[in-house]
């Protein structure tokens, strides 16, 4: 029989109308195969022969088998997904770390679940174990906090390989790039310049400022921080939160952002109130984007090297999946100066 006669169409109209769902033996006997031929046809369509591949996927259609990938996961196979709990999608950082994710992912022919939190540790692990109890093989984080809790998901009954792209997590088996460390690369950069009253300003959760805090305890940097909601990693919290700033007796001399999007929304604020950057205030940005090179001034930033730390996330996890041995690659920021930043004053330098 030729892979494109109908298969057994009495008994395919016999399972409509009965309304049962077609399981993976009923696609074998359709198919004429063995249910394992069938499986490695539907996870691995590169392995096999392109006759078995036609012959099992026109069985799938005419029965309308969905494989179970939860029932897969719990029987300990792979279900060829990987889960990615991610934190805003306005965070440019993320979105290119997702991209560079998903595509590695998909050359392997592994598909992405993605979960949105708020950014909250109790949130993204709740997250984590709906992901979990849907099948996924492997579980990444982006974007969100979950530094004291992410070891319970060692607990389950089939303990996951974990990455986390930008925020170390404890128990996690790889962090491939710190966002705490970055923002120190930058207060000291600041520091080299003279400057000890940084201000740093974040969008979202502010679980890495305690890190940064504790790197610097030994310095004379004084840092204020500031956190605005998600809804603000643009402009919009900014008028307040630099007026406040700026009405200080000792103001800051340097602005640290979580964002280029928050550095850019920071020079208007200046312009607009009359401080002269970088003679009254230095500004330094977050990813190096294509904003930080058009705005005026030009824009000092953190470089991130956010898509290759996608691919890096989803190469580990492939290979801890299929067990080979493996050092994970990690990352690092470079701070670009450009002309939002000068030298302090040097009452500033002297205080």
């Amino acid at each position: 029989m030729s892979p494109d006669q109908s298969l057994n169409p009495k008994a395919k109209r016999r399972r409509r109308r009965s309304g049962v769902t077609a399981t993976l033996s009923d696609i074998a006997r359709a198919a004429g195969v063995s249910t394992a031929s069938v499986s490695r046809a539907l996870a691995r369509p590169e392995l096999v022969s392109e006759w078995l591949r036609e012959r099992v996927l026109q069985a799938v259609c005419e029965a309308g088998y969905v494989p179970n990938a939860a029932a897969r996961g719990l029987s300990g196979s792979d279900t060829g997904v990987i889960g990615l709990v991610a934190g805003s999608l306005d965070d440019l950082l993320s979105r290119r770390a997702m991209q560079g994710f998903e595509r590695h992912l998909a050359k392997a022919n592994f598909g992405v679940m993605v979960a949105i939190s708020n950014g909250d540790a109790v949130e993204t692990l709740g997250l984590a174990h709906t992901l979990q109890s849907r099948g996924v093989d492997g579980l990444a984080f982006v974007g969100v906090d979950a530094a004291a809790e992410a070891g319970r998901l060692r607990d389950s009954r089939r303990p996951l390989p974990v990455a986390c792209i930008d925020q170390p997590m404890r128990d996690a088996d790889v962090t491939i790039f710190s966002r705490a460390r970055a923002l120190e690369l930058a207060t000291r950069f600041l520091r080299q310049l003279g400057h000890r009253r940084i201000a740093l300003v974040l969008p979202g959760a502010i679980w890495h400022v305690d890190t940064v805090r504790d790197a610097l305890s030994t310095t004379d940097i004084s840092l204020l921080v500031a956190q605005l909601g998600l809804e603000h990693v643009g402009s919009n919290g900014m008028p307040e939160t630099l007026s406040a700033w700026l009405e200080l007796p000792l103001p800051p001399s340097a602005i640290l952002c979580g964002s280029d999007a928050l550095a850019a929304a920071t020079l208007r604020q200046c312009e607009l109130k009359g401080v002269a950057v970088p003679h009254d205030l230095s500004v330094v940005g977050f990813g190096d984007t294509e904003l930080a090179r058009v705005v005026r001034p030009s824009l000092s930033s953190l470089r991130i090297p956010a898509y290759e730390m996608g691919v890096a996330a989803a190469e580990f996890l492939l290979r801890s999946l299929r067990r080979r041995p493996q050092t994970p690659q990690e990352f690092s920021a470079k701070l670009v100066a450009r002309e939002s930043t000068a030298a302090a004053s040097k009452r500033e330098a002297s205080n």
